[in-house]
């Protein structure tokens, strides 16, 4: 009899197809997975609130895109949640996962 194993938080190195883009392309030689549109969705999530942070220190910024990209880009901000700032009083963080 299988048991069903639960954990809490992400395994290392869990998130990096995400990172890569990996569910938006279905996957890729050493990341075989069933990728579902919901991981698709948090891929683009994840790589939005990066490319946000790098270009200009906030996850939150909505980045204007080259013209040929617009339609498909425009979305990846549309419907994220706010990323709330780190401090050691209120201590906020952001769980990105399928519900």
């Amino acid at each position: 009899m299988m048991q069903q194993i639960f954990r809490n938080g992400s395994v290392r190195g869990e998130d990096i197809p995400y990172i890569l883009g990996l569910p938006i392309v279905g996957g890729g030689s050493f990341f075989p997975h069933n990728y579902s549109h919901a991981d698709a969705q948090i891929s683009k999530t994840v790589i939005t609130y990066l490319s946000n942070f790098v270009k200009r220190g906030d996850p939150n910024t909505v980045q204007p895109y080259q013209a040929n990209f617009v339609q498909e880009r425009s979305s990846y901000n549309m419907g994220i949640p706010y990323w709330d700032t780190y401090d050691n009083i209120n201590q906020f963080y952001l769980e990105i996962a399928v519900q």
